[in-house]
């Protein structure tokens, strides 16, 4: 019995020739016996349609004006306005978001753009499948104007939260899941177009306002609910 380890290492040995013939003539026999997930990367969709132009800080401090000599304007991160600030967007300003970004208002934002150059916010993603970003959002006691203003991709475009005040006029927005949202205090639309998006309005606890404008939605114009305010 002394001698079996050695015994058993000598018959290993003798073995592995053995061995490496089985694996050679069935390279995949012990695959097939054992479950091995396969991890395959997702592709990055991620193609910006501009890498360069003049960035938006995530916090604006100060007021500020945006003029069409310095686009695009990237928004590469959600961005705040703090209260009692305002951003004036002037005639022409493109601003490009990245995905799943928003442009959150607490101060004023004040965009006024012309019939001939509006103001744009859109996508910065060239693939379809990362083209969402959540909008312009209207935070309480916070004002958004807007007038010659172009929203796409957005969703919702435009978010009214309670004690907000949102005023919109010969604004197109396009696509994305939702057109506006609002709850408790309306948006107020005027002369506007709201085209593609799934729904076209969410008003929870409000009445619309929606005074010579035109919504076409995939699903519902204009979605109506009461829903707890506590």
């Amino acid at each position: 019995m002394r001698h079996l380890p050695t015994l058993l290492i000598t018959l290993a040995l003798s073995l592995l020739p053995l061995a490496a013939t089985i694996e050679h003539n069935f390279p995949t026999d012990w695959q097939s016996r054992l479950y091995l997930p396969e991890f395959i990367a997702q592709p990055d969709y991620h193609t910006p349609r501009f890498s360069t132009g003049t960035y938006l800080p995530q916090a604006i401090r100060e007021n500020m004006t945006l003029t069409a000599n310095h686009n695009p304007y990237l928004l590469t991160s959600t961005t705040r306005i703090n209260p009692s600030i305002t951003v004036t967007i002037e005639p022409g300003v493109t601003i490009f978001a990245a995905e799943n970004t928003a442009l959150i208002v607490d101060g004023h934002l004040i965009a006024r753009g012309t019939s001939a150059l509006p103001v744009t916010f859109q996508s910065n993603e060239k693939h379809p499948l990362n083209q969402t970003w959540l909008g312009l959002m209207a935070q309480p006691q916070a004002s958004i104007d807007l007038q010659h203003v172009s929203i796409d991709n957005a969703s919702p475009a435009i978010s009214c939260l309670p004690n907000s005040h949102v005023a919109i006029s010969q604004t197109k927005i396009y696509r994305g899941s939702v057109g506006l949202f609002q709850s408790q205090t309306p948006c107020r639309l005027t002369d506007s177009f709201i085209n593609g998006p799934t729904i076209g309005l969410i008003s929870i606890n409000t009445v619309p306002q929606v005074i010579n404008s035109l919504i076409i939605a995939q699903q519902a114009e204009i979605t109506t609910s009461s829903a707890p305010t506590n």
